[in-house]
């Protein structure tokens, strides 16, 4: 996630809008991810190759990044279960996330992470192989990613 848990989405939709309104290569697409939010080169370059390019909200076309129809789409409704659908479809254990929340409150991080974990471990073995710290930071990720949709 690039910016802040309460500026999550709003990020996305400058991000994107950077993408319509400039026509400019990958390697330019990290450049500016870098210098506008004070990223280091592989975390700018990661943050286009899977939260960018990854779900599919932009695509190298004519030698230059372009939105696809899911990015257009989210920056044209600025809504943002549009961009929760997109990502819910890319990322392990968005979704259970929000299932787990739904069925049991209240919970302590901790016990909302460890009933995440063991339910996608069950369903991903890739997640399943994860160590604890590992596991954890993804977690974290994805329920700041989840918060910064909130927040409008």
């Amino acid at each position: 996630m690039v910016g802040g848990v309460g500026e999550g989405f709003a990020t996305y939709l400058k991000i994107l809008n950077h993408v319509r309104e400039h026509k400019m290569v990958r390697a330019e697409l990290v450049l500016w991810l870098k210098t506008e939010f004070q990223l280091a080169q592989s975390y700018a370059k990661n943050v286009a190759d899977l939260l960018l390019f990854g779900p599919g909200l932009i695509q190298s076309q004519d030698n230059g990044c372009v939105l696809t129809d899911a990015g257009a789409q989210i920056l044209n409704e600025a809504k943002p279960n549009f961009l929760y659908d997109v990502f819910a479809r890319q990322f392990v254990g968005i979704t259970d996330i929000v299932e787990i929340l739904h069925l049991s409150q209240p919970l302590t991080w901790e016990k909302l992470f460890d009933l995440w974990r063991v339910r996608v471990s069950k369903t991903s073995p890739e997640v399943a192989k994860w160590k604890v710290s590992h596991a954890k930071m993804q977690f974290r990720h994805r329920l700041d990613w989840l918060r910064s949709l909130t927040r409008q």
